[in-house]
This record gives C-alpha cells, structure tokens and sequence, in this order.
C-alpha cells in the first residue's frame, strides 16, 4: 500500500502525502525527501553549489524566510540553519549519493553538517 506519492525532479525527491496514503489523526507526515547523486552526467559535483541547491528547496518547501548565502563560502555554514528552520514544520531526510566523487574544495563533514540533529 502507497503511503505518499512521490514526485521526482531533476534535482530531487519530495515525498508529499496524499489522501489515500492517510492513517488518520495519529499518523505523521511523510518526511521531505532531498537527494543529490554525484558523479551522475549533467549534475553538479561541487558541493558547495549542491549544498545552495539543498537550502533553496528547503527555503522553498517550508516557507523559510532566512536569505541565501550570498557567496558559495558562506553555503557551509547556511545549510545547519535551514535544516533547523525546516525542522519545526516537519521532518527531512537528505540523500548525498556518491559523496567520495563531490569536489569538496576544502570543506569538511563536520562544515556543512549540523553539529547536532535538530
């Protein structure tokens, strides 16, 4: 039985609940759903720009109305904030496949990844 529908874009996957997929009062929202595949022909390998993408769909999804970091430096540090911002209207999982091939331009894990889970 189909929980949500999923709708696919070029850039992701947002799991959007239906009618049909309802459990009633007790049963929580389908998570939003972010994935990046790196490596693949045609999509971006430089994390910081994939890292934009990922708080501009955020911004987007959960009507965040903190700005985008002007300059791909200021990205890292961006993508902890919306996730905490995102984290009071729902839940969101994000997919970074093929993490070993992403041009990371010095950046780390612990940069861009939020030092607890919200």
């Amino acid at each position: 039985k189909a929980v949500g529908r999923v709708a696919a874009t070029p850039s992701a996957l947002e799991a959007t609940p239906s009618a049909s997929g309802s459990g009633g009062p007790e049963s929580a929202p389908e998570p939003f759903v972010l994935l990046h595949t790196f490596g693949l022909m045609g999509r971006s390998d430089d994390i910081r720009r994939v890292l934009l993408r990922l708080c501009a769909e955020l911004k987007q999804r959960f009507n965040i109305y903190v700005d985008l970091p002007d300059t791909l430096r200021e990205v890292a540090g961006a993508l902890p904030r919306f996730l905490a911002h995102a984290a009071l209207f729902g839940k969101v999982v994000f997919i970074l496949d093929g993490l070993d091939r992403a041009e990371m331009h010095g950046l780390e894990l612990h940069d861009y990844l939020p030092a607890a889970l919200p």
